[in-house]
């Protein structure tokens, strides 16, 4: 087994997080409530990794390496660090955790919410003659058109 370089590691990973953070391009250009079929141009996937790697190059100089990383720790560090003082202490380590679950929640109630809804249209599309419960025939008819489109 060989041993791979640092640096191409590295980029390696890089490369995987823009490739990620592209392919979600289409999920957070989704409005509300709205599922994306999850089509994406090879201009728009560019554009997505090109941004991601501006984002990711904190020194401006067209590469990624232990200079960016070490910015990215700074700036990690600056954000832990509330009042500035070169420390971060049990407080801030706390408030930053309490952060982060709050954000955490707020994004699990969004994803509640948009499954909900999400439920609410497959149902409606499932209950074809309105009665608020779905028969078995139009399960059925629901299962043949899915079967009809993935044949095409």
């Amino acid at each position: 087994m060989t041993r791979t370089a640092p640096k191409f590691r590295f980029t390696l990973a890089a490369a995987s997080v823009a490739l990620a953070c592209a392919s979600g391009a289409t999920l957070a250009s989704a409005q509300p409530g709205e599922r994306p079929m999850g089509d994406m141009t090879r201009a728009a996937f560019l554009e997505q990794a090109g941004k991601m790697f501006e984002r990711m190059d904190l020194t401006g100089d067209g590469q990624l390496d232990a200079a960016d990383r070490a910015a990215a720790q700074a700036r990690r560090f600056g954000k832990l660090d509330a009042d500035g003082n070169g420390e971060v202490s049990k407080a801030e380590m706390q408030a930053a955790r309490e952060a982060r679950k709050a954000k955490m929640a707020e994004r699990m109630a969004k994803r509640e919410a948009r499954a909900a809804q999400m439920m609410d249209r497959r149902f409606a599309m499932l209950d074809k003659d309105g009665s608020g419960g779905v028969s078995q025939a139009e399960m059925a008819a629901a299962r043949e058109q899915r079967g009809a489109m993935m044949r095409d």
